[in-house]
């Protein structure tokens, strides 16, 4: 996912595991993992982390091991 400080798809990129999810539905292993993917404030709350998460750490994946390019780029 470029940002390698950002490695966990599900927790640190959560807007692109529902791409996932949307495009190869999966069947939750458990109630508390149906619940999770059910459960519109527990979206939300991952999407806000995400953003958050990002905001701090894609500055110094940039200038500390990428060396200016964005994140994603080779």
């Amino acid at each position: 996912m470029g940002n390698w400080l950002r490695p966990c798809l599900i927790r640190d990129h959560h807007a692109e595991f529902r791409e996932v999810l949307d495009r190869c539905p999966a069947a939750p292993t458990d109630e508390n993992a149906r619940a999770a993917l059910e459960d519109p404030e527990y979206r939300e709350g991952l999407l806000a982390y995400d953003r958050e998460l990002a905001g701090l750490t894609d500055p110094i994946w940039r200038h500390r091991y990428a060396r200016g390019r964005p994140p994603g780029s080779s």
